[in-house]
């Protein structure tokens, strides 16, 4: 919870002071350098008791053109609002985790080392330890809705979690190279990309996972992430970057 206000004041682009307040200064007269002409900013940030900023908004005006000033040349400001800081939530792993991907503030996932998989949500300080069945490294992770949340890794492993299980569903992947990315534009049209230039595309409704040609060769593909169904594109080494598009069974190079 906020306990103070801060003050950061930017002066034509360049920084310039920053003044702690109370809450109770509802008003606040903030002093600027005389004779200053051009575009002065103050940003408005809420301070927790820990130190955390949270910006609350801004204020921008010309000097000395729109300004309302009084007479000694003071901003008046009238800041209000209130917010939260980070929360640190306990895992009950050591494990390290790689990737965080959510469909709503209730179904967020954390993937990492040894098939660790988290499922978290807003206003809880714990999360939910679920079962992938695997101990494989999980490398990427990619929430359609609350119940489709696909989770991938070594191996070729990709699995299915939702919100109503604490056990994750493996999928067979067609594919036993390391899956580093996933990402789709419906539970229903879901790509992987990863090493040894590996690129599947899964449905979940279907349970099933398809190979996609990439005449890349061995070339390791390290993302994937698209516009719509479409427009999906992958990135990897060598300077490479593939155009995938749902209903064809290739992507193609991009020059």
């Amino acid at each position: 919870t906020v306990t103070q206000y801060l003050l950061r004041t930017t002066l034509n682009g360049e920084a310039g002071s920053e003044q702690i307040f109370d809450l109770s200064q509802r008003r606040i007269a903030l002093q600027l350098p005389p004779g200053l002409v051009g575009t002065v900013e103050i940003t408005v940030l809420g301070v927790d008791a820990g130190g955390c900023r949270i910006s609350l908004g801004a204020v921008r005006a010309e000097v000395p053109t729109n300004l309302n000033r009084s007479s000694e040349g003071r901003l008046p400001l009238m800041a209000s609002g209130s917010t939260q800081c980070w929360q640190a939530v306990t895992t009950g792993s050591m494990k390290p985790f790689t990737a965080v991907h959510g469909s709503d503030a209730q179904n967020v996932y954390a993937v990492g080392g040894g098939g660790s998989v988290l499922r978290c949500k807003k206003g809880s300080s714990t999360c939910t330890t679920l079962n992938a069945a695997t101990t494989a490294n999980l490398n990427a992770v990619w929430a359609a809705d609350a119940n489709t949340a696909l989770i991938v890794g070594a191996g070729g492993y990709i699995g299915v979690c939702s919100a109503d299980s604490d056990t994750c569903k493996p999928l067979v992947s067609a594919v036993s190279d390391d899956l580093n990315s996933v990402w789709g534009s419906s539970a229903s049209n879901i790509y992987a990309v990863g090493m040894n230039g590996r690129v599947v595309r899964c449905s979940v409704p279907a349970m099933t996972c398809t190979p996609v040609a990439t005449g890349v060769g061995s070339v390791n593909l390290y993302k994937v992430y698209g516009i719509d169904a479409l427009n999906i594109y992958v990135a990897g080494a060598n300077g490479t970057v593939l155009r995938c598009a749902s209903g064809s069974n290739n992507c193609t190079a991009l020059t």
